[in-house]
């Protein structure tokens, strides 16, 4: 009697340890790839968002110095991420910014596309190129192009920008 009571507190063990391993296996192979999908997703939106906050920092702060009566000289932190980019000329009237997301492409089968307004599908690599602009004050212009900083506006990268008017000539360039 007490030997078959030892065997079935045995067997219970067993049991228990083969549902907890096939719960983990189960878990592994598919919760975890659809959570690692979820932040890759969640990392480039942000990308996206962080990128373009850069441009409209930097917008706002020429608008600002376009603005102001006197001399003025004004830092701001500028942070890019991983494809991201901010792209302007010499007498553009706007702040241009652009993305790439490559991690959407694969998404529910053929793909999401985050912003149809302003994200076209590209092929190399497989994914969207976003892009659009912040607009500077009606009659105002960049004195100099964003590759006359001082080096390209192209991520990753964080580093100060320095935004100055002497004279009454607005000028840009990295710290």
């Amino acid at each position: 009697m007490v030997l078959a009571y030892i065997g079935k507190k045995g067997q219970v063990s067993i049991e228990f340890i083969l549902i907890v391993t096939i719960a983990l296996i189960y878990i592994n192979v598919s919760v975890w790839p659809t959570i690692e999908a979820g932040s890759q997703i969640a990392t480039e939106v942000k990308a996206v968002a962080d990128t373009k906050i850069a441009a409209m920092k930097l917008a706002g702060s020429l608008n600002e110095a376009f603005l102001s009566s006197g001399d003025m000289k004004k830092t701001i932190g500028l942070g890019l991420p991983k494809n991201g980019k901010i792209t302007c000329g010499s007498g553009d009237s706007s702040i241009g910014f652009e993305t790439q997301i490559i991690k959407l492409k694969g998404v529910s089968g053929g793909g999401f596309n985050p912003d149809v307004e302003n994200c076209v599908e590209t092929s190399d690599p497989a994914g969207w190129t976003c892009s659009s602009s912040i607009s500077l004050l009606e009659g105002e212009t960049l004195p100099q192009g964003c590759a006359e900083v001082g080096g390209p506006m192209e991520g990753p990268v964080y580093r100060e920008m320095i935004i100055e008017k002497k004279d009454g000539a607005v000028s840009f360039y990295w710290k």
